[in-house]
């Protein structure tokens, strides 16, 4: 075999990789010689065992590219050998080339292929097969679709004397496999076959790792199939016969447990069966619980994720961290359930479970907002032992008013009594900034979040008395852990307010203090809330930083750059965020032809019509066209109503002349672009004036 690996090859599928599999190098060298004028007298040549190799090695090498390409070869090297009249027909030789047929989809050939070695080996058709081989012959009247005769031929092998102590596990695996794709059998009779392949496979003379792969291979085709029941059963019988479990056993498990179309009940079944077996719950780890957990709340069983936190929370060596939480909290804010997160979230923090994370915090805020029970009696409970909830529920419930002093007056009664709650500074911070965020938008109308409106005075007098909130923020950090998600809701806060001195504070405190590195959510927090709330200047300063480090930019706080730099009369500066985003040189003029864009989705259709209006708006026409030309190359495909905030937006500023000429321009190149779902059915040529783009009402004149 060395012998045929040593020359070059020739040219075939996987030649770019013949240092990784010598066996391509070594099939292109039987190639040369069976295209050879001597093929006959070459081929003959081949010591046998060379060729037994070589069909082996291409039976088993690695990958799936040359799957169909390798059985290939295999058929043919035997069509070959029986040409010249030196068919290989042992029995390791034989049962591959009918594994390789039965692969190629040749399930009938299988049939007379058996039929011709008996003859030619002077056997009974069918008796004394080897076992592998009969496998194959099960095999191939199963996806023959003749069930009826892989199972007549099965029963015979159980009934042969010579057959009945030979049959392998692998045979049975091979009848469960055709009989449940197929639906072939019923369950009880597929129980039956999965007891005596138990009974089989725990003989001393099979080693674990055999069973393993069985089990494996059983859990695959069961859940192929759809038969949740008999996966159910393959591995509870098999568990509990004590056969081993691997990782690639959760990954089938997981697999099918979190399909779908699995129900709850379904998958609570699957991971009960994991816990109560001791081998597998030894397996089980941090990761493989929060799957569990992630899907019980996706299906709304919340009951079952908790138990799999206990569960969690008890092993000996994976680690109950936040993020197993995290979704647990998520769905009791989005269902409103706040009495049910106060309760976990006291549970996590009292018996010191681990320190919660930003988005157990904000999600127990949320939830406590969000139940409407709660927050329109906050004064329900007044006890001590629940006095700290029911003042985190008054002072939420007055945030959501809009009562501002009372809702600080209930803060410094709960920094009073608690000093140390983390979870009352994100109350108050959540619903301050709730309310900065409605008076920034709305210019003081009422939020439809809250209930209440601020007036100016009131503004500065929550921003004022904020201030010294996190200056008791940062005296308690020391003590207490304090999540970056609450340092970058008050970077956010006072950015909004336009307090920008108190925002940079927050900032070097939370990254020099606390030595924590700012992430994309910072930079997004700040900028999007600095554009927002008129600070452009710090905006840009901002900007300028992120670019400096190569930092991220979304595309939402990319567009809300964009619209502010407009408003604030910084077209320019627009577009150096817009160059930023696609990867391009500036000026654009200067550049017209660039067309090497990055290819990563950052610019959408709202951000080119932010551009083009604000670009006519500032009359910088050349940059305006460039950059529509420039989506041609950026977007997937124009939409048509871009072309109309183009022609529109000159409309309006007078220059009906040039809208014309663009129209004409661009909208035949507009309608090729369109994906073929958008295309009209019959040819419809653009009216001469177009209406307003549907972005118009986004795109108002103020920006």
């Amino acid at each position: 075999m060395r012998r045929l690996g040593a020359a070059g090859a020739a040219e075939g599928p996987g030649s770019g990789d013949r240092a990784q599999e010598p066996v391509v190098s070594a099939w292109d060298q039987y190639a040369k010689i069976a295209a050879h004028p001597d093929a006959a007298v070459l081929l003959l040549q081949i010591p046998p065992p060379a060729v037994s190799l070589l069909v082996g090695e291409l039976m088993f090498m690695r990958g799936s590219a040359r799957y169909h390409w390798r059985f290939e070869h295999v058929v043919r090297i035997f069509a070959d050998f029986r040409a010249l009249g030196r068919p290989l027909d042992s029995d390791a030789e034989f049962s591959l080339y009918l594994r390789a047929l039965n692969r190629l989809g040749k399930h009938q050939q299988v049939i007379s292929e058996v039929a011709q070695h008996c003859e030619r080996t002077q056997r009974a058709a069918g008796a004394y097969l080897s076992m592998p081989a009969m496998r194959q012959v099960i095999a191939a009247y199963f996806r023959g679709s003749r069930p009826d005769r892989a199972m007549d031929v099965f029963l015979s092998m159980k009934s042969d004397e010579q057959y009945r102590d030979a049959i392998t596990p692998h045979v049975y695996a091979t009848v469960l496999r055709g009989a449940l794709l197929g639906g072939h059998l019923p369950n009880s009779e597929l129980y039956a076959l999965i007891e005596e392949l138990l009974v089989l496979v725990l003989q001393p003379r099979y080693d674990s790792a055999l069973r393993t792969g069985l089990l494996n291979e059983l859990l695959t085709v069961s859940g192929k199939s759809g038969n949740t029941s008999c996966f159910l059963t393959v591995f509870e019988r098999f568990v509990a016969s004590g056969v081993a479990t691997n990782y690639t056993t959760f990954g089938i498990l997981l697999r099918n447990a979190c399909n779908a179309e699995t129900d709850a009940q379904e998958l609570h079944q699957i991971y009960r069966l994991i816990v109560s077996s001791e081998d597998a719950l030894l397996q089980m780890n941090e990761h493989i619980f929060a799957m569990f957990i992630d899907n019980f709340v996706r299906h709304g069983r919340v009951d079952y994720a908790l138990a799999a936190v206990a569960d969690l929370r008890r092993h000996p060596r994976a680690q109950c961290t936040a993020q197993h939480l995290e979704r647990v909290f998520a769905y009791y804010a989005s269902m409103g359930m706040g009495l049910s997160a106060l309760g976990l979230f006291r549970e996590v923090t009292d018996e010191n479970w681990f320190c919660p994370s930003w988005g157990i915090y904000s999600s127990t805020v949320q939830a406590v907002a969000r139940d409407c029970n709660l927050v329109q009696a906050p004064d329900a409970a007044h006890d001590e032992q629940h006095a700290e909830d029911a003042l985190l529920v008054a002072l939420i419930g007055h945030g959501r008013a809009g009562s501002t002093a009372t809702m600080l007056h209930t803060f410094a009664l709960l920094r009073a009594r608690f000093p140390e709650s983390v979870l009352a500074f994100a109350a108050l911070l959540t619903q301050s900034h709730q309310l900065v965020d409605a008076y920034t938008r709305n210019a003081g109308r009422v939020s439809p979040r809250v209930s209440g409106a601020m007036a100016d005075g009131e503004l500065r007098e929550l921003v004022g008395r904020l201030r010294g909130v996190v200056e008791d923020l940062a005296a308690a950090s020391s003590s207490v852990a304090v999540p970056q998600g609450l340092y970058h809701v008050a970077i956010s806060l006072f950015a909004l307010a336009r307090d920008q001195d108190t925002a940079q504070r927050v900032y070097d405190h939370m990254t020099k203090v606390e030595s924590m590195d700012p992430t994309v959510e910072t930079f997004d927090m700040l900028l999007r809330s600095f554009a927002r709330g008129s600070s452009v200047a710090t905006a840009a300063e901002l900007f300028k930083d992120l670019r400096e480090q190569s930092g991220r930019l979304h595309r939402v706080t990319a567009n809300i750059l964009i619209r502010g730099f407009f408003a604030a009369g910084q077209p320019h500066q627009a577009l150096d965020v817009y160059a930023y985003m696609a990867g391009r040189p500036t000026p654009l003029v200067e550049h017209a032809e660039y067309n090497d864009f990055l290819a990563s989705g950052q610019c959408d259709a709202y951000t080119f019509a932010l551009l083009i209006s604000g670009l006519v708006d500032q009359s910088l026409l050349k940059e305006a066209v460039v950059v529509f030309e420039d989506s041609f190359a950026v977007l997937p495909f124009v939409p048509r109503q871009l072309l109309e905030t183009l022609v529109s937006r000159l409309e309006e500023r007078g220059m009906y002349d040039f809208a014309q000429l663009c129209l004409r321009r661009y909208s035949k190149r507009v309608e090729d672009s369109q994906p073929p779902e958008l295309q009209p059915a019959i040819a419809d040529p653009a009216p001469d004036h177009l209406p307003l783009s549907y972005f118009g009402y986004l795109l108002g004149k103020r920006c």
